[in-house]
């Protein structure tokens, strides 16, 4: 949730900014338009899906490193230093 303003505020700005390619009319407009839509959709779609499904996982990880899991703190031979 720290970071949700940051992610949200660089999704907007680039729909924002694709919006004049997504909406024009213009010469060349066959070319732009399809391709800001996608990028708008896929912008969209990474922000959500991102937002669903990371949480989950890293809670997952989180206990698999916890119980001494797969997932070991510090690699094989490092020292950790805090």
């Amino acid at each position: 949730m720290e970071r949700l303003r940051g992610s949200l505020m660089t999704t907007l700005v680039a729909m924002v900014g694709l919006l004049p390619a997504a909406i024009s009319r213009g010469v060349g407009s066959q070319t732009e338009r399809p391709l800001a839509i996608v990028v708008i959709g896929g912008v969209l779609l990474v922000a959500f899906l991102t937002r669903v499904f990371q949480p989950p996982l890293l809670v997952l990880v989180q206990r698999q490193d916890s119980r001494g899991g797969p997932y070991p703190a510090t690699p094989t031979g490092a020292v950790a230093t805090e």
